[in-house]
């Protein structure tokens, strides 16, 4: 089962953190095809932005930290 609240707690952050940088958060993978594995499988989410200097890139700094600790994404 692919951890749906984490990634949508994930969105709802980073749209809170880049606001109208934010252009599209894609998922794609095995969680999009429908063969994630739990333990198993990544997931993968595609994040489009406007900006992507050093300076904005530190602001969405927490929400990816806390994604990070959730531990659904094994090669950061």
């Amino acid at each position: 089962m692919v951890p749906e609240t984490n990634i949508k707690d994930f969105v709802n952050r980073l749209r809170a953190a880049a606001e109208t940088n934010l252009i599209s958060i894609i998922l794609y993978g095995s969680a999009a095809a429908g063969d994630y594995v739990a333990d198993h499988s990544d997931v993968n989410l595609l994040c489009v932005l406007r900006e992507t200097s050093f300076a904005f890139l530190q602001t969405l700094a927490p929400a990816v930290g806390w994604w990070r600790n959730r531990r659904i994404a094994s090669r950061w």
